[in-house]
């Protein structure tokens, strides 16, 4: 199979996947929450409630860590990657000038694995931030990822990418429109993809069972402790911890606060709306 296959496979995987998950948030909810605090002893889920307590949010945290760094690879490893060398090479398509370069090994490597994983776990600590106003599930992730694009979007311009191959991505409708459906489809995986970790990953034990699902944090670690506090940061403090203490502050219920997050969510994103149109409108004109 050739590079330009295999990327194809990925981006096919990960529909194939979405597909498969789209209904599973809701079942899996209940058991989400519990997995917040319960182990895994002898394969059944137990209370640990009676453990010190500042053990106990270092496991929650440390879990927490963990789900965004196993969906930031996955994510990014099997389409963030694959999608954007595919992507360029269909805007190439579109240039007789590089429709003839070639796809190298070397910038598909870089771009599934630094850029792929780097997005993905930025994207996945992003997510993480907002899930408690956000929730989980196919429509929750699609809605994250096209706010995603519409307040960075314009910002860091992520249509264009030096790759050093086909030099920059060129103006057009068809990167626009290749860039909203990655954002989609990457936040709809995100969604269905962290319900289900939250149902699976268990707290830190002393059982092999438990710690086998922190093994991805192994290589994250050792690549420099700036990347896990990175991630860290807003899953530790997180946006759930700033609604139960406005809530526990004003003796509003969560429900309330969390409303309340959504209505500033949805300003921030008409507030960038304007700037987005604009660029969106500059880019397929030209």
């Amino acid at each position: 199979m050739d590079l330009l296959g295999a990327c194809a496979a990925g981006v096919v995987v990960t529909v194939g996947l979405l597909v498969r998950w789209r209904r599973t948030p809701a079942r899996l909810a209940a058991r989400g929450a519990a997995s917040s605090v319960v182990g895994v002893r002898g394969g059944r889920s137990v209370a640990v409630g009676a453990g010190p307590q500042v053990r106990l949010m270092s496991g929650r945290i440390l879990r927490q860590v963990d789900m965004v760094a196993i969906a930031g690879v996955v994510t990014g490893v099997l389409f963030v990657g694959p999608a954007s060398r595919l992507a360029m090479r269909l805007d190439a398509a579109g240039d007789g000038a590089r429709v003839g370069a070639p796809v190298t090994a070397e910038g598909t490597v870089f771009l599934v694995v630094f850029f792929g994983v780097a997005v993905g776990l930025t994207t996945a600590a992003l997510f993480a931030l907002l899930r408690p106003l956000l929730g989980d599930g196919l429509r929750s992730g699609a809605g994250f990822g096209l706010m995603l694009l519409v307040v960075v979007g314009p910002l860091n311009d992520p249509i264009r990418a030096d790759t050093g191959e086909f030099g920059l991505i060129g103006p057009g409708l068809v990167p626009v429109l290749a860039l909203v459906a990655m954002a989609v489809v990457q936040g709809a995986f995100l969604g269905v993809l962290m319900a289900r970790l939250d149902a699976a990953v268990p707290l830190p034990s002393a059982r092999a069972r438990a710690w086998a699902w922190y093994l991805p944090l192994a290589p994250l670690a050792s690549s420099g402790a700036g990347l896990i506090g990175f991630v860290s940061i807003p899953v530790a403090g997180g946006v759930g911890v700033a609604v139960r203490a406005v809530s526990a502050a004003t003796g509003v219920s969560r429900r309330r606060v969390v409303e309340g997050g959504r209505v500033v969510l949805a300003l921030v994103v008409l507030l960038a709306l304007p700037r987005f149109i604009t660029a969106i409108v500059t880019i397929a004109a030209t």
